[in-house]
């Protein structure tokens, strides 16, 4: 089932000997899937002020998003129409022509202990300019060396913000990260944390094995995408309690319940936001 996003933005750019340029913007998406993988597709509108100068912004926009572990990877398709503000004397903004283009770019980052990589790039295709093509790039790594603060380096380069009248750039980047929530530090190891855990195991091409390990229960079910979210009770066995089913290899979503009580995550899998399941865990089967 679809669920529709809005979202609003407002911008200033402004530069020595230049009246600033503000614009003001509106999309909405309807997303499909959930936190680890899915996809988006919407439009927005919004205007861009220069001066006495005011010009109509439309933008059509579709991406889609995929997680394994500690990988996230996103891909992202962008249709932009308006006049531009770049290179052109005030008494011209007004009967500059309407241009449209087109951005294809890609999105990694890898998060994991203290550590954060990310990179991306993409291309443009343009009519009604000069250069009816171009690329981007950008690279960056961020080393957390408290719980809320982190120092980040970047490189790359930008292309132009036609509509804001903002020029491209070739940049290298030094800056601190501030967080709300605390992060694990470049230093630092977890220690083993008590409670349930969980392993998988492929027993042939098709069947695989699950098992739960935790101190003592009377009665212990899973549910996940690979149980079409229905409550399944597990076997005993020995200290484990287990299921053995035909199951996919890759990565799935998955919550676990223990004597009734509420659904929750094995202390071993990372922790995502679902939008059918609330808080799952995301287990690697072989």
């Amino acid at each position: 089932m679809a669920r529709w996003q809005l979202d609003g933005a407002a911008s200033t750019f402004g530069e020595t000997h230049a009246s600033p340029t503000t614009s003001a913007e509106l999309a909405a998406r309807a997303r499909v899937g959930s936190a680890l993988r899915g996809g988006a597709i919407g439009g927005g509108i919004g205007t861009i002020a220069h001066g006495a100068v005011r010009n109509p912004l439309y933008r059509a926009q579709s991406d889609g998003w995929w997680t394994i572990d500690n990988e996230r990877v996103v891909a992202s398709v962008s249709l932009t129409r308006t006049r531009p503000l770049i290179d052109l004397p005030a008494n011209l903004m007004l009967a500059s022509p309407i241009i449209s283009y087109v951005d294809v770019g890609a999105n990694w980052r890898h998060d994991a202990g203290g550590l954060s990589l990310g990179a991306g790039g993409g291309v443009r295709g343009q009519n009604g300019a000069s250069r009816s093509t171009s690329g981007w790039g950008v690279l960056d790594a961020a080393a957390w060396l408290a719980p809320r603060l982190a120092v980040v380096v970047g490189a790359g380069r930008t292309l132009d913000d036609v509509a804001r009248g903002v020029p491209h750039a070739t940049f290298v980047s030094v800056a601190l990260r501030v967080a709300v929530q605390p992060h694990i530090t470049l230093f630092e190891r977890r220690a083993p944390v008590a409670g349930p855990r969980i392993v998988a195991e492929r027993l042939s091409d098709d069947l695989r094995r699950i098992d739960v390990r935790i101190d003592s229960a009377s009665h212990v079910e899973i549910m996940g995408d690979f149980t079409n979210w229905a409550p399944v009770a597990l076997d005993r066995a020995g200290g484990n309690w287990r299921l053995d089913r035909a199951i996919s290899p890759g990565s799935h979503r998955v919550a676990i319940r223990i004597d009734g009580g509420p659904w929750i995550v094995p202390v071993n899998l990372p922790r995502v936001e679902d939008d059918v399941a609330g808080v799952v865990g995301i287990i690697t089967i072989p």
